[in-house]
């Protein structure tokens, strides 16, 4: 095998494990606008064996990222859209600000914290199959975080 390959290899088995390690199939976002990068991403109410992160309609799952901080913090604020093929698709969150969602603000910079938020999975949402892009931004404007997460609308199961 060549050096290259080993490589590559390598840095592909990293990545999955990182971002399998919650059971959760997750990435950190590419863009070279963000600062900083999600360590992990836990959505209890997602099996792990999925390759996407089914959402119960008419329920309220619960995120958390762990994330080491790159600067100071002294405010941020979460945003969160869903693509659907090119549309991007806004989602309101109950709170935004970030400092109101497990997180202790000012913090310092090289602190590694947990970000909270619950969302409600609104029963008139399409039962479709998207992208969402969660992102942590800093009252600087400087992305934190963001991430990338596979997920499927779903309806509710008959079987209670």
């Amino acid at each position: 095998m060549s050096d290259m390959f080993r490589v590559c290899f390598l840095v592909c088995l990293l990545q999955i494990s990182v971002s399998g390690v919650s059971g959760v199939a997750w990435e950190n976002c590419t863009d070279t606008k963000v600062t900083g990068a999600a360590l992990d991403v836990n959505i209890p109410s997602c099996p792990h064996s999925k390759q996407s992160c089914q959402l119960v309609q008419g329920t309220t799952p619960t995120v958390a990222v762990t994330f080491k901080t790159s600067v100071d913090i002294t405010g941020c604020t979460a945003k969160v859209w869903g693509i659907l093929d090119t549309l991007h698709v806004p989602f309101p969150l109950k709170q935004p600000d970030g400092c109101k969602s497990g997180l202790t603000c000012p913090l310092k910079a090289g602190s590694t914290v947990t970000y909270h938020s619950d969302v409600y999975v609104n029963p008139t949402f399409p039962r479709v199959k998207l992208r969402i892009i969660w992102e942590l931004v800093d009252s600087k404007g400087s992305i934190l975080w963001c991430i990338n997460v596979i997920a499927k609308v779903v309806k509710p199961s008959s079987k209670l």
